[in-house]
């Protein structure tokens, strides 16, 4: 609700009093709606089921990191000191 007030605030500001001529102006046409619609339709799918999508990029995610998997512990291996050296300064 607060961003919709500044908003407004900020448009009364910047662009001041509406032209006559946009009063005239009217609305989408349903067929002009209908993109807007299925995307969301398509987004409110997709965050209800996100395995619409995680199932599509399993294969690629997994033969991705079976890549990387060597790199992966050496990085692991050198941040696991740094995680400990405050644990080990505590417990001394």
């Amino acid at each position: 609700m607060a961003a919709l007030y500044a908003l407004r605030a900020v448009r009364n500001l910047l662009h001041g009093p509406l032209a006559e001529r946009s009063g005239m102006a009217c609305d989408a046409s349903a067929w002009r709606r209908v993109p807007f619609i299925l995307l969301l339709a398509a987004l409110i799918l997709c965050g209800v089921f996100p395995r619409l999508l995680t199932e599509k990029i399993k294969t690629s995610a997994d033969a991705t990191l079976k890549l990387d998997n060597g790199r992966t512990r050496l990085v692991q291996a050198q941040v696991e000191p740094r995680r400990n050296m405050g644990r080990s300064l505590i417990t001394r």
